[in-house]
């Protein structure tokens, strides 16, 4: 019975540690209205609607390391994301 509880410690423990270390996940709840010139963007990410995450939403992130939600319909964010997969390739 002691090893019983001395494995199911260990293992609670190592799942402590594992939630701890990892990253979270950027979770857009509302958008940014601007615009952003393309020389401050990075790279980006495409966030859907999944119950979690309440909205449809593109992540660009800056330069500077920031993120900054955007809705996914306007022109010049779908310019944008064009411009960085092509800059990628």
């Amino acid at each position: 019975m002691a090893k019983l509880a001395v494995c199911v410690s260990a293992l609670l423990l190592m799942l402590v540690v594992l939630s701890e270390t990892r990253r979270p996940v950027p979770c857009c709840t509302e958008n940014y209205d601007g615009i952003i010139k393309l020389k401050y963007l990075k790279n980006f990410a495409v966030q859907l609607d999944t119950g979690i995450c309440n909205i449809n939403s593109t992540i660009f992130f800056t330069e500077k390391n920031k993120l900054i939600c955007t809705d996914p319909k306007k022109p010049w964010v779908i310019r944008a994301m064009k411009h960085l997969k092509n800059r990628a390739l």
